[in-house]
């Protein structure tokens, strides 16, 4: 039943055909890791290599090399090359219990990218599962040029194990502080407004509201196949992935270990760390964010919905009146009450209709309410300023203190001691 199951995903949903050869053993946990210009990937390599003695189970991690066939000349003679030479390179970390497999592909220019390579990777770690009968297998998320705490797979394992409800997980990251004072003050102001976003979220009441790191991620393989796999997108397929499992409530935050992602400059996506940081060295040394009290006011709008549930229309209408116009207009904009009344006719509990709210407006709707604020309300800020604003009001953070690396820290404690 299991295979059949796995079968029908695979011949519905698959990009590629079968890639690698069964490993010796049956994995419990599957890294699916795209390599594209990467420097750094054999550091990744003896990062996870190190992290699989703190676990008992079978690992395997599978790399795609892999580059667009419009891509220039010497970027697939580069890929051509680091593939060559990886397998020989990788041998003295190959162990019992530990593979690591390696394919190289040039991916069609409509779709290439990491969205892509990711997902055939992992339609590929579920055809392995599913050959070997393992149907509780983890399918786990890697970035060539990140590495990892030394219990990151026992923490994995441990996470899935006394969370049976979750079907993926958000893993706690913090990004290399470079020794270059231009470099830290970019990836500070970078890192602290990704968890900055975040955390402004939750506090307005969003509750799909995580961190998306595509090198910072794991899902159950069975999971990963009912929600239709990893999309095709060239930048920002980790959000809307994990996006699938925030929305049904599945979606939980793993705290006990740590990812390391790169802190390097890249222009390979086009939006992330790698292009912000780019941005940052080279134009404006101060990262604008959005300012508080665009959150504070959706806050408004969350507040009332477990209130809305079995209000009448003209009750409804009056309630929005009430709230700033940011919010009014965006609301207005968006179809609020036909989507109310329609959560209101389907569901015949408050919990039932709170649920299907959220799945209407969830994170990335959120994101373009923001935007919305932002472009027709309220200019973005210094991330140092709003964030430290943030801090101290929410968390009792010192007034006095504005060293950002210091304030990263506490953003960083809030994510660890808050699940």
């Amino acid at each position: 039943m299991v295979r059949k199951t796995m079968t029908s995903y695979l011949e519905k949903r698959r990009f590629t055909g079968p890639i690698f050869n069964l490993p010796d053993f049956t994995p419990a946990i599957i890294i699916c890791l795209p390599a594209l210009n990467e420097p750094r990937l054999l550091a990744t390599i003896q990062s996870l290599a190190q992290a699989k003695r703190q676990y008992a189970d079978n690992v395997l991690v599978t790399v795609l090399f892999n580059h667009s066939e419009d891509a220039r000349e010497e970027i697939k003679d580069a890929n051509q090359e680091a593939f060559s030479n990886f397998a020989e390179a990788v041998d003295k970390y190959q162990a019992s219990g530990f593979r690591i497999m390696s394919s190289l592909m040039e991916l069609p220019k409509k779709h290439a990218g990491v969205g892509l390579a990711r997902k055939i990777l992992m339609d590929e770690g579920v055809r392995i599962f599913a050959l070997s009968g393992k149907e509780e297998g983890i399918l786990a998320a890697m970035d060539g040029d990140s590495t990892l705490a030394p219990n990151y797979f026992s923490a994995i394992g441990v996470f899935f194990e006394t969370h049976p409800k979750l079907e993926a997980a958000s893993i706690h990251f913090e990004h290399p502080l470079p020794e270059n004072e231009l470099e830290r003050n970019a990836i500070i102001q970078y890192e602290l407004h990704l968890r900055y976003f975040v955390e402004a979220q939750k506090m307005a009441g969003l509750p799909t509201a995580y961190q998306t790191i595509g090198s910072s991620m794991a899902v159950r393989q069975k999971a990963y196949q009912l929600q239709g796999g990893m999309n095709k997108r060239k930048a920002g397929e980790d959000f809307y992935f994990l996006q699938k499992f925030a929305r049904k409530g599945t979606l939980g935050k793993l705290t006990t270990t740590t990812v390391y992602p790169s802190p390097r400059i890249s222009d390979r996506v086009p939006f992330g760390t790698g292009r912000a940081m780019g941005k940052l060295l080279a134009d404006d040394p101060e990262l604008q964010s959005h300012a508080l009290i665009i959150f504070d006011q959706i806050k408004q709008l969350f507040d009332q919905m477990p209130l809305i549930w079995d209000k009448k229309s003209s009750e409804i209408r009056q309630d929005t009146m009430a709230f700033p116009l940011a919010v009014q207009d965006f609301l207005a904009e968006n179809n609020f009450l036909e989507r109310v009344l329609d959560a209101q006719k389907n569901t015949a509990s408050q919990a039932a209709f709170l649920k299907r709210f959220y799945s209407w407006f969830d994170a990335f709707l959120m994101m373009k309410y923001v935007h919305f604020a932002r472009d027709n309300y309220y200019p973005d800020v210094p991330i140092g300023d709003v964030a430290h604003q943030f801090a101290v009001r929410e968390w009792n953070y010192s007034e006095k203190t504005k060293d950002l690396e210091d304030l990263l820290k506490t953003y960083r404690l809030a994510d660890i001691n808050s699940f």
